[in-house]
């Protein structure tokens, strides 16, 4: 992945969910959004 995307900030892994991780995770999926967000630079709630 790292070798395609080298800009990547990270990669995460949410527990507890099959194939639709926003619909089995909506909360944690919202969070790692706004975290990717913010280490891109961009403002949240802007």
């Amino acid at each position: 992945m790292k070798v395609a995307c080298t800009r990547l900030p990270g990669q995460h892994l949410v527990d507890g969910v099959g194939y639709w991780i926003q619909r089995g995770q909506p909360e944690a999926v919202a969070n790692l959004l706004l975290w990717l967000l913010d280490q891109v630079g961009l403002e949240s709630g802007s």
